[in-house]
């Protein structure tokens, strides 16, 4: 059932994807939270986050504090809080890891990281996260990865990234809206396209970066993103 939550909030389904999580109560408390976590930062209603990721700090065991550690530096970090997001996503070592998929899932949070302060090693830590991910097949962290490659390139880089990997799957552009709001002028026409067909699947998050782009928009700039709202 939360399989299928996922699936229904990418594909823009987006109360059908919050009554599959509600029903799906009777496989744990705990992997309800992780996903309406996920879910409300990365898709429908950032705002929502903080409190669900109040209640999941409250859980015991190394596997929740994994998953909480991965998601609260993703959280962070997405607020300019990078100092936070680096204390909390060096918590743990792959040692700690139950799951492979875990391995990709925290290389990528930290490669992010990386890109959004602009750290010196942002371009090494994402070719290990894409790496790794490639290696194990993590589809969703390699073209989250992909993107994040693109973003250190050129306008004409990140639109052709956008445009390959976000014609089929809008979500994972979502995903990075922090990323792709910034330079939304810099971007060609297609991915223009892309980028409007994702902020009518999730409103709530283009809404919440959007904003956030347009009220720190310098002269001249942020007419694009206005006309994404």
């Amino acid at each position: 059932a939360r399989g299928g939550a996922v699936g229904m909030t990418r594909l823009g389904a987006g109360k059908d994807g919050r009554e599959a999580i509600d029903r799906a109560r009777g496989v744990g408390q705990l992997a309800v939270y992780l996903a309406k976590a996920d879910l409300s930062d990365s898709y429908l209603d950032p705002a929502a986050a903080e409190g669900l990721l109040a209640v999941l700090r409250g859980f015991p065991g190394d596997v929740v504090r994994v998953h909480f550690a991965i998601q609260s530096a993703w959280f962070l970090a997405r607020r300019g809080r990078h100092k936070e997001a680096r204390a909390i996503i060096s918590t743990y070592s792959p040692d700690a890891f139950s799951h492979v998929a875990q391995h990709s899932a925290h290389l990528v949070a930290k490669a992010y990281l990386a890109v959004v302060a602009r750290l010196p090693g942002a371009r090494a830590a994402v070719q290990d996260a894409l790496a790794l991910a490639s290696a194990q097949h993590a589809i969703r962290w390699q073209r989250i990865a992909e993107l994040l490659k693109a973003s250190l390139g050129n306008g004409a880089e990140l639109s052709n990234s956008i445009v390959n990997i976000g014609s089929a799957f809008p979500w994972h552009v979502t995903f990075l809206a922090d990323i792709v709001s910034e330079r939304v002028d810099e971007l060609d026409a297609g991915a223009q396209t892309v980028i409007a067909d994702a902020a009518r699947l999730h409103p709530g998050r283009w809404r919440f970066v959007l904003r956030e782009r347009i009220a720190t928009a310098g002269v001249g700039e942020g007419i694009r993103a206005a006309r994404l709202l």
